[in-house]
Parts: structure tokens; sequence; C-alpha cells
């Protein structure tokens, strides 16, 4: 069975970039390949999050920087 992708992009921070750019080089995979598997895993985690299914509902928020206060 044939493999579909579609391209997607998103904005991030710069600092978040080269974050995500250090953690590939050390994997020593792409940016791309780096952030398709940190989507899957997310959207797998989002999916057994979801209301209805019997688990604690759980979803982080994340934070813009570091300066700003957790709520």
């Amino acid at each position: 069975m044939d493999e579909w992708k579609v391209s997607s992009n998103a904005r991030i921070m710069p600092e978040t970039r080269a974050v995500l750019e250090e953690f590939a080089a050390k994997e020593h995979r792409s940016l791309g390949k780096l952030c398709f598997v940190l989507l899957t895993w997310a959207t797998e985690q989002l999916q057994k999050a979801r209301p209805g299914d019997g688990r604690e509902r759980r979803v982080c928020q994340p934070t813009l920087s570091s300066n700003t206060a957790h709520q």
C-alpha cells in the first residue's frame, strides 16, 4: 500500500526551532522527520486523552516563553 503524505506549515518560535534542530542532529534525522515523529506521537496522545473513553483527561498547555507564569 502506498503512503500518502501532505505538506504542512507551522509557526514556531526561533528558540523552539533551534532546540528541535539540535534534537534532530543528535538523532541523525532531518528536522522534517523529527517533526513528523513528534506530531504523530502528539496526535496519538490527544486521541487517548479525549473525553468519553473512561480515562482522566489531561491536556498540556505549552507556555510561550520561560517568563510566562504557570496557571
